[in-house]
């Protein structure tokens, strides 16, 4: 992990499949803010969205689950997704479980947002990688 200012920190995140980046980079940014194996599967939540590539996608994506945390104050430690494109568009959808924010949550630090700084994917020979920057 790259120290960027003391307000932000970098993750990378590989997936063999699209939507499994996709998965695992909403894992890596819940674990920023709590430890997920505090969190029970008590909520459900459906993302449902478009955008005219997956970079954007992952991007809004991302945001959303802040939206959910900010907005509804809950935590999400399990996400299945489907990534599917549509003329000229890719359609996410998925299906998040987690629960309330809590006391008996091992709570971290909070994620105040996405930044475009260095945000990036792209697809490789092993499948996908992907790099955020958060602000905290």
């Amino acid at each position: 992990m790259k120290e960027l200012t003391r307000a932000d920190e970098e993750i990378h995140v590989k997936g063999k499949t699209i939507e499994e980046i996709f998965e695992n980079a909403a894992k890596a940014l819940t674990e920023i803010m709590a430890n997920t194996k505090t969190i029970r599967s008590r909520k459900t939540e459906n993302i449902t969205m478009r955008e005219k590539d997956e970079e954007e996608l992952l991007f809004h994506y991302l945001e959303d689950i802040l939206l959910l945390k900010d907005s509804e104050q809950i935590l999400f430690k399990k996400f299945s997704c489907t990534i599917k494109k549509e003329r000229a568009y890719f359609r996410l959808h998925c299906t998040a479980k987690g629960d309330t924010i809590n006391k008996k949550q091992e709570l971290r630090t909070d994620v105040k947002g996405i930044t475009r700084h260095e945000f990036s994917l792209a697809k490789t020979r092993k499948g996908w990688e992907a790099t955020i920057v958060v602000d905290v």
